[in-house]
């Protein structure tokens, strides 16, 4: 996570995981076990690379060192509307997600129409008495129910989020990431895909940037993707293996039909089936970051079908 940059409910007030890394211990292409430490005092340039460039490219790490921030009670949210409200909702939502109070993150999930409903989910970590005012834009979308406010421990918070674990599941997931709010075209194309998705299990979600993670330059770290108002991320999920070509299916052709209107991926969400995964990823940064594997790596020991190579990009 730390790695590809790490995008979070605290994101936009305290920037990406990798954004609160002050150093890294890791392992060489040798096999040095004396390690080597990256940091803006040591390797500066491998530890540029090493907070945004992705897992697996440059060394194994083996010690993280962070800035934390001091956190307790925080208050969570849920809103949901009838799903026929989808396209009023996210309209509202993109417009007011990136641009909202940055101690606040609110995500959107919309699910095959089958769900019934669409739905967002939030976290604030100011007083819970200053959250209703700041959710009134988004409420004024469509018919919501009343919201859902709970005041709780950070961790306990955290573990609503996660979810139970899911056993055996199989699935498939792609992003891409916002620079401009989504047209009412690409909107049209993305319910579209939605109502024809094969199973009721597919469903795209909507995080929103902005805040701290933009307040960095995007060649500050190997992070690109500081100017997009949001990421999306495709997503299947299926149990039975006869399901398996359809979702893959319903996944890159929403890619591809959302292609026009959006910029790159997120390499957290890797695809194997992206093309030009390493502009998608990596945007102008690939450039450089093919210069720190070619100092820290030559001979490409970590070597992956998406690594960064050792060679002109």
């Amino acid at each position: 996570m730390t790695l590809g940059g790490g995008i979070g409910f605290l994101s936009r007030q305290y920037g990406l995981t990798c954004d609160n890394l002050l150093a890294v211990d890791l392992v060489d292409a040798d096999g040095d076990v004396l390690q080597v430490r990256a940091s803006e005092q040591e390797h500066p340039d491998l530890f540029w690379a090493l907070r945004g460039g992705g897992g697996g490219n440059f060394g194994v790490a083996t010690t993280f060192t962070f800035r934390v921030q001091p956190i307790g009670d925080v208050a969570i949210c849920t809103v949901t509307w009838p799903w026929d409200d989808v396209a009023e909702v996210l309209d509202t939502w993109q417009r007011w997600a990136p641009f909202v109070d940055e101690r606040l993150c609110v995500a959107l999930a919309v699910a095959h129409p089958s769900a019934g409903t669409i739905s967002a989910t939030g976290l604030f970590t100011g007083p819970v008495t200053e959250l209703s005012p700041l959710l009134e834009p988004l409420l004024h979308a469509g018919m919501p129910g009343a919201p859902v406010i709970q005041s709780l421990p950070f961790l306990t918070a955290a573990e609503q989020f996660a979810g139970p674990p899911v056993s055996s599941v199989r699935f498939k997931n792609s992003s891409a990431l916002a620079y401009e709010p989504l047209p009412a075209g690409a909107i049209t194309t993305l319910i579209d895909h939605l109502r024809a998705a094969p199973f009721a299990s597919n469903l795209v979600g909507f995080f929103p940037l902005g805040g701290a993670i933009a307040a960095i330059d995007p060649a500050a770290t190997a992070f690109p993707h500081r100017r997009a108002l949001f990421d999306l991320q495709y997503q299947a999920y299926w149990w039975d293996d006869a399901a398996e070509a359809a979702s893959l299916s319903w996944v890159r052709d929403l890619r591809a039909a959302m292609a026009p209107h959006t910029t790159g991926a997120y390499v957290n969400y890797i695809d194997a089936d992206l093309p030009d995964w390493g502009t998608a990823y990596y945007d102008g940064n690939l450039r450089r970051l093919v210069q720190v594997k070619a100092q820290y790596d030559p001979e490409s020991v970590f070597d992956g079908p998406q690594s960064i190579p050792s060679g002109s990009p």
